[in-house]
């Protein structure tokens, strides 16, 4: 089952050049990752995948879909995205709460940022769970179906 995933992150100024850079790197070699689905873009100049969040200029939102799971992990863990990851600090300032969830969608979904908002609030104020959760705890398509059934 194909999964979504948000990540927000505050840019600090100094570093606006390298972090388009890299960003743009990474952009491409998603698109070229096994399992890509689709990438939000937007347009804008310099970057298509920044936009504005809660009037701060630099809080940056990268929201994608990923065929399975595993693909995402893949491309986060075992390519250049994870050199890269590792230097994060050198253009991203540190944040306080959760700035990534990762969810189950269905196949053809592609979810908006008002929708991608609620799973990353969901998930600071609720934790992991199927609704939205980490690479840390991840849950299984079962796990989603079982949590339906719950609630219903």
């Amino acid at each position: 089952m194909p999964v979504a995933q948000i990540i927000t992150a505050k840019k600090t100024a100094a570093s606006e050049a390298d972090f388009i850079n890299n960003k743009k790197q990474l952009n491409q070699l998603a698109e070229k990752s096994k399992g890509f689905i689709w990438q939000l873009i937007v347009n804008q100049p310099l970057n298509s995948t920044v936009i504005q969040l809660d009037d701060d200029d630099y809080t940056t939102v990268n929201l994608s879909v990923w065929d399975t799971i595993d693909d995402l992990y893949d491309y986060v863990y075992k390519t250049t995205h994870g050199e890269i990851l590792h230097r994060r600090a050198d253009w991203l300032a540190k944040m306080q709460q959760m700035r990534t969830a990762i969810w189950y969608v269905a196949p053809d979904h592609l979810p908006s940022i008002k929708e991608a908002c609620e799973r990353l609030s969901h998930l600071q104020k609720e934790g992991e769970t199927p609704y939205a959760f980490t690479f840390k705890k991840r849950f299984s398509e079962s796990d989603l179906t079982r949590s339906v059934t719950a609630v219903n």
